[in-house]
């Protein structure tokens, strides 16, 4: 088998082609790129890899036009002092990891858990990111507490600078709580993020079970519940 090689800087050249040809707000399609920039292989993960470095681009599904567009620009990667400070791929990929067990595989602001259905269509389901609370250009680094998850949605809310809403609005939806919820609220707020209480964080282990293990997981809890059930009827 002949195995194809790729060209060095393929991100570089990419990432030089949308910011000097596409700009801010144009669409494009992939065979508009392998036209363009020849020898790039497997482009949407190139254009997922561009997302590190403050790239935003939607995807054809996100636009609903069977194009993508480019919503917005970030590091001009192909300049050589940028280059040096990409992070090593294989410490970018452990930092991820590690970043998405640390929030429970859930958008810190949401509360979305991967796999779970996109808030924004239901259809869908949620894909989450690691985002940079301080973009590197703008004086941030990689350490973990520069680093967040966020769903897809909030992700590109959160770039552009704001996640919408009016303080009236959010504080309608305070009308109706308990002392208690009001008081777990509070928390959130303190920490700056939604933390999960033990039966969020025991859906979020099940949910990254294999399907047989899932099933085996529902077949012994109702079993236990149900025993314990009937021994709760025994006692009354």
């Amino acid at each position: 088998m002949v195995r194809r090689t790729l060209e060095p800087g393929a991100k570089l050249r990419l990432a030089e082609y949308l910011a000097t040809e596409i700009e801010e707000g144009g669409t494009f399609t992939l065979e508009q790129l392998r036209e363009a920039v020849p020898g790039v292989l497997d482009l949407p993960r190139r254009l997922r890899d561009l997302k590190a470095h403050g790239w935003e681009v939607a995807t054809p599904r996100e636009t609903r036009t069977g194009s993508y567009q480019l919503l917005k620009i970030g590091e001009r990667v192909w300049e050589p002092p940028l280059r040096r400070q990409e992070i090593p791929r294989l410490r970018q990929a452990r930092q991820r990891a590690a970043v998405l067990a640390r929030d429970n595989y859930r958008c810190v602001m949401c509360g979305t858990g991967a796999g779970e259905p996109d808030a924004s269509d239901l259809a869908e389901t949620a894909h989450l990111e690691v985002a940079f609370r301080t973009p590197i250009p703008a004086g941030g680094t990689d350490h973990p507490d520069n680093l967040l998850t966020l769903c897809a949605n909030c992700h590109r809310a959160f770039d552009r600078g704001g996640w919408g809403g009016t303080a009236d609005s959010a504080l309608e939806q305070l009308q109706d709580l308990s002392v208690q919820q009001k008081t777990v609220l509070l928390a959130w707020m303190a920490a700056g993020q939604r933390t999960l209480s033990p039966v969020e964080r025991a859906w979020t282990a099940y949910r990254r079970l294999s399907p047989e293990d899932q099933e085996l997981l529902r077949r012994e809890l109702a079993s236990e519940v149900e025993q314990l059930a009937g021994d709760h009827d025994l006692a009354r």
